[in-house]
């Protein structure tokens, strides 16, 4: 009988340690599971700073890009204005010499004056068209200088942001023990 007891205890026992290995794997298991999900987790935010240093230099690049296109259409209404002021020296130069026939041609007062009341009238019409343009091309110039002081002033804290992210990304990481 006693060794019928200590077979029923040592089978008892034996079923325990089965429920408790068994209980054990299970909790390693779930264990395993929540440290590869964890280590997925780890390598999606590994990639995040990539992600954010190629979005930077795409933005950087765009805003080079327009800087440059607008550079270059300042220069274009640079050529424009001093082809404007050539007319407006030519058109002068027009009425000076127009000026200089009528002082010698004094003698026929009417005709002369009909003549460089025209030329007048019309250098006046010319040069207020060239004024019109060249005061329009003024504001379109400050207009676009305006646009690139804004966008240069966009940039400062843009690259504050970019560099806050990259002193994010070179900290080392906190380690956690779990049995402390």
């Amino acid at each position: 009988m006693a060794l019928i007891a200590c077979a029923g205890v040592a089978s008892v026992a034996a079923l325990a340690s089965v429920a408790v290995v068994r209980l054990q794997k299970k909790t390693i298991e779930e264990l395993e599971d929540k440290v590869k999900t964890l280590h997925e987790r780890a390598q999606q935010l590994e990639s995040l700073p990539k992600l954010m240093s190629a979005k930077r230099r795409e933005v950087s690049d765009g805003h080079l890009r327009t800087i440059s296109e607008l550079e270059a259409k300042h220069g274009e209404k640079d050529q424009h204005v001093a082809a404007l002021q050539e007319q407006v020296e030519d058109v002068q130069g027009i009425i000076d010499f127009l000026e200089e026939k009528a002082d010698q041609f004094e003698g026929i007062p009417k005709l002369m004056s009909v003549k460089r009341q025209e030329a007048e009238d019309t250098t006046r019409n010319v040069l207020g068209s060239l004024e019109e343009k060249a005061n329009e091309k003024d504001q379109q110039l400050a207009i676009l200088h305006r646009k690139l002081l804004t966008m240069l002033e966009q940039l400062d804290p843009l690259d504050q942001n970019i560099k806050a992210l990259e002193a994010r990304q070179e900290e080392p990481p906190v380690r956690q023990s779990w049995f402390f």
